[in-house]
């Protein structure tokens, strides 16, 4: 057993996290070209520059919550180890 547990399961988590934000980051692109996050939209839509910017602010936003996440799970760990 190890001294620090919660070490690796902070580490588990972190992946876990990382995995999650992976995937909202990739989920726009795997529908249909006539589909744009769950609207219909003409099939050349997704290549003209608004599409692009709707893309980038989801995808900032994917960022934002993915770094706030880890940054709580950091924490978590750091004060659930003080404790002990």
């Amino acid at each position: 057993m190890t001294p620090y547990p919660q070490i690796f399961f902070g580490i588990f988590v972190l992946a876990i996290a990382a995995l999650v934000g992976w995937l909202f980051w990739q989920l726009p692109t795997w529908s249909r070209p006539g589909i744009f996050f769950a609207v219909s939209v003409v099939p050349g839509f997704r290549d003209s520059a608004e599409a692009a910017r709707i893309l980038r602010d989801y995808r900032i936003q994917v960022l934002i919550h993915v770094v706030v996440g880890f940054g709580l799970i950091v924490v978590g760990a750091l004060v659930q180890r003080r404790r002990r």
